[in-house]
């Protein structure tokens, strides 16, 4: 076959498929699919940053639970973290009360002070919550409250 007529044919194609919007379309979603798929990063490296303050005793237990992922700062005032959390340095700000320990023992439910920033969705609030809730259940029973299996699918 020669060349000129493989260009007229190509050339042909080519105008049509950009005069047919539907087409056109197309063609682009798939390149700025591709573009997208190609800049964004192929893992998650996300921290979930926590800062507290209140019972030294409890403070103290928590900052030991550090892993990678998670982020403790523990604070001084509570005023210090309701201005870390304003700013954004940290997802959550935790205040426990000063004898959270003792009240828990004594059969108290002691009342446990949650901050977030204010853009933050309902889902991250509500997950927190009864995070806090079940940690809060097995550090004050020793018994887990629910077993759960983790099984991690695909890449």
């Amino acid at each position: 076959m020669n060349l000129s007529c493989i260009k007229a044919i190509s050339r042909k194609d080519a105008v049509q498929a950009v005069r047919n919007r539907l087409v056109l379309l197309a063609l682009l979603s798939g390149i700025l699919f591709s573009a997208v798929y190609y800049i964004l990063p192929s893992t998650v490296e996300e921290t979930f940053t926590m800062a507290m303050y209140g019972d030294p005793q409890m403070l103290e237990e928590i900052s030991e639970l550090e892993e990678e992922g998670l982020e403790v700062g523990l604070f001084s005032s509570e005023e210090d973290i309701k201005e870390a959390v304003r700013k954004g340095d940290y997802m959550v700000g935790i205040v426990y009360p000063e004898d959270f320990i003792s009240q828990l023992r004594s059969g108290q439910k002691p009342h446990l002070t949650l901050y977030f920033k204010s853009d933050q969705p309902e889902s991250l609030r509500t997950a927190i919550e009864n995070l806090m809730q079940l940690a809060i259940g097995y550090f004050a029973t020793g018994e887990e409250p629910l077993i759960i299996e983790e099984e991690i699918l695909g890449e």
